[in-house]
C-alpha cells in the first residue's frame, strides 16, 4: 500500500518536471521570437495580444503585430495551440494591409479578439508618443 502511494508521488513529480522543462523551452522560444521581431522593426509600433482558453483547457492564442506609422501591418505572427510545443507562425495574408482590412479578413473570433487586443496595445504606445491612433473598426 505504502509503495503504491510512493510510486504515484514519484510519477506525479516526474511528469511535473517534464512539463516544467517544456514550459521553459516554450518560454525561451517566445522570448527569442519577441526579441527577433523587435530587432527587425526598430522605430515601428508593436503590440501583443493574448487569448486564453476557458478554464485553461483548449487552445490559447498569442499574437504579435507590428504596424508602421500609417497603420499598415508590417509583421503578424500567431502562436496557437494546446501544446507547449506550439511555435509562432507568420500570417503573411495580413502583411501589407491596413488594420481595418485585416479585421475584415480574420474569420476566427478568438484570433480577431487577440489581434484587436494587440492593436489596442499599439494605440496605447502611439497615444503616449502623440501619434494618431489606428482605427480597427
Amino acid at each position: 500500500m505504502y509503495l503504491d502511494y510512493f510510486g504515484f508521488v514519484i510519477l506525479f513529480g516526474a511528469l511535473w518536471l517534464v512539463q516544467l522543462g517544456f514550459t521553459f523551452i516554450q518560454s525561451k522560444a517566445m522570448t527569442k521570437a519577441l526579441v527577433d521581431m523587435k530587432r527587425r522593426n526598430v522605430g515601428r509600433n508593436m503590440g501583443i495580444g493574448v487569448t486564453r482558453a476557458k478554464f485553461n483547457v483548449g487552445r490559447g492564442i498569442i499574437v504579435m503585430v507590428v504596424t508602421d506609422s500609417e497603420g499598415i501591418v508590417q509583421e503578424f505572427q500567431a502562436l496557437s495551440g494546446v501544446s507547449v510545443l506550439a511555435r509562432f507562425k507568420a500570417k503573411n495574408d495580413y502583411i501589407g494591409k491596413p488594420v481595418k482590412d485585416v479585421v475584415a479578413l480574420i474569420k476566427d473570433k478568438r484570433l480577431l479578439s487577440t489581434f484587436q487586443q494587440a492593436i489596442e496595445k499599439i494605440n496605447e504606445e502611439r497615444s503616449k508618443n502623440g501619434l494618431q491612433l489606428i482605427e480597427s473598426t
